[in-house]
């Protein structure tokens, strides 16, 4: 979602429905950097759009930090990326990207864990609140006001 349009979608009353909530995959924890990607993904099928935006140092980084931080939880990369998303008050859905059953049941699954105002403050410290999630991808032209955090 690009963050300059967040706020007119509060200021009008619309909800927003990201895509993307993986990182195209990055968040799965099925990625590393500079390793190769499964044959069988769209990454390792050299997706263009994967490849020059998502497979950033930082980005892997910043998975490696979730790894870690969720790792006595029994939840998933890809569950806390999900509930992070839907613990936006501006967020009404999250759209899903499933390839395979197995994807569909893990998305399906990340909505059983909950997300507190710690998970929101540790999100903070690796995101700039107001800012894309993606190294590089900051659109400096319009000022961003941030999320409005259900827990937070």
């Amino acid at each position: 979602v690009e963050a300059d349009l967040l706020p007119a979608c509060e200021y009008y009353g619309i909800g927003v429905t990201p895509y993307s909530a993986l990182a195209r995959g990055v968040l799965t924890g099925k990625y590393a950097f500079g390793k190769d990607a499964p044959s069988n993904s769209r990454a390792g099928r050299g997706d263009p759009s994967i490849l020059s935006r998502d497979f950033q140092k930082e980005s892997f980084q910043v998975v490696e930090k979730i790894k870690k931080y969720i790792a006595k939880r029994n939840m998933t990369p890809s569950d806390f990326a999900v509930n992070w998303l839907l613990n936006n008050q501006l967020v009404t859905s999250v759209i899903g990207g499933p390839r395979t059953m197995g994807h569909w049941r893990a998305s399906v699954n990340a909505i059983k864990h909950d997300f507190t105002a710690e998970d929101e403050a540790f999100v903070n410290t690796l995101v700039a609140p107001g800012h894309p999630a993606t190294p590089g991808h900051t659109w400096g032209r319009y000022p961003v006001q941030g999320r409005r955090a259900i827990n937070g």
